[in-house]
């Protein structure tokens, strides 16, 4: 079994802890606490700086390598996100109909939700049809930040959809 090094930073978004092997990052999630471990390697601390370079928008995209284990189908929706350019979004349906699930809206939302790397894999620019946010598996307000950041200008009803 892969030795697997963590270690909790305190970022621009907030709290995170960030999981990794020797060469991948394999997690990423929110926390309340910063807890320092010392069970980080150099691999986390630079995807806690691009984390942090995302959020001051000095990058777009991420170049820690990194793996995302899941059912096929929530593979799909992953890689369905990461073909999302920064600053747009798209709606859970585009997202479903794309990956050959038409009627998989929900099942997209649910595939988000179980993403194992937040902001890696934008989730966040997943959004209803109706252009409301719907959810994000650690905050709504941390979703609205992140697209904020991407220059996305919210309100009520508007969709930033291609």
């Amino acid at each position: 079994m892969e030795k697997i090094f963590n270690e909790t930073y305190l970022t621009e978004i907030g709290k995170i802890a960030i999981y990794a092997t020797e060469s991948k990052i394999v997690k990423i999630e929110y926390v309340d606490n910063v807890v320092n471990t010392n069970n980080g390697s150099k691999l986390t601390d630079k995807a806690a700086f691009e984390i942090n370079d995302f959020v001051h928008g000095k990058i777009k995209s991420f170049s820690v390598p990194y793996e995302a284990k899941g059912t096929d189908f929530q593979k799909k929706v992953w890689n369905a996100l990461l073909q999302i350019p920064y600053g747009k979004t798209k709606t859970y349906s585009q997202i479903a109909s794309e990956i050959g699930s038409p009627k998989g809206a929900r099942a997209v939302g649910n595939a988000c939700n179980q993403n194992p790397l937040p902001i890696i894999i934008p989730c966040h620019r997943a959004i209803h049809k109706d252009g409301s946010l719907g959810g994000y598996a650690s905050g709504v307000d941390k979703k609205k930040y992140l697209l904020l950041i991407e220059g996305n200008k919210l309100s009520a009803g508007t969709c930033f959809c291609d």
